[in-house]
């Protein structure tokens, strides 16, 4: 498997972010979902300057998932 093999499975497999689930599995309309990803972005502890690289890692990841990614 090559590395570009293993980038397309990683992307393939993600799991929805929170703004698709909200869209398409509940049914909210596009404006809800926007507004409540960003209430939750806002709520959100934000990345910090300290050493803690894995903090900042999964709070990164986290933002991520929020929204839609572009198609």
């Amino acid at each position: 498997m090559t590395d570009l093999d293993k980038l397309l499975e990683n992307i393939n497999n993600r799991p929805p972010s929170l703004w698709n689930i909200m869209r398409h599995q509940l049914g909210f309309s596009i404006d809800m979902c926007d507004e409540i990803v960003d209430a939750v972005e806002e709520w959100m502890p934000k990345e910090h300057d300290t050493n803690s690289y894995e903090y900042n890692k999964c709070v990164r990841i986290l933002r991520e998932r929020l929204w839609d990614e572009p198609e």
